[in-house]
């Protein structure tokens, strides 16, 4: 199991360790998704969209490139999300509960890279799926 180390305020019985088998590793990481879905309001609502995005690529017939580079930009959004989450949560960790000039500053870049993941691919996506949208409508 790799050799122990005491997290910081953890009680006695707790400790983080390295994974001695990958399967352990995945259990541990399909968690911290689900906690991170019941826990992330932006991150349930931007899956419903990407799910509802789906049919939509079915229906305006996208080549198998073009559905790779959407896939990628949903996993991009996912992961900026996910990374804006941690990263609010150990902020949150270390100051506690008084108000920091400097950990505010800290949450807003994270939230700011979010919007910048997510205005990328808005842009992606218009690229992508703009000459469908015309195609479709007989341009």
């Amino acid at each position: 199991m790799g050799s122990p180390e005491k997290r910081k305020g953890a009680s006695e019985q707790k400790t983080t360790y390295k994974h001695a088998h990958w399967l352990d590793a995945m259990r541990d990481a399909i968690a911290g998704l689900g906690y991170a879905w019941a826990n992330e309001r932006n991150l349930r609502i931007e899956s419903i969209l990407a799910v509802l995005a789906l049919p939509v690529f079915w229906w305006l017939d996208l080549t198998c490139n073009e559905w790779l580079v959407m896939i990628a930009c949903m996993g991009a959004v996912f992961a900026a999300e996910l990374l804006n989450s941690l990263l609010e949560a150990v902020v949150d960790l270390v100051v506690g509960a008084h108000y920091d000039l400097r950990a505010k500053h800290i949450k807003d870049m994270a939230a700011g890279l979010v919007v910048v993941v997510c205005v990328t691919v808005v842009i992606i996506g218009g690229l992508v799926l703009f000459p469908h949208l015309i195609e479709l409508i007989g341009g």
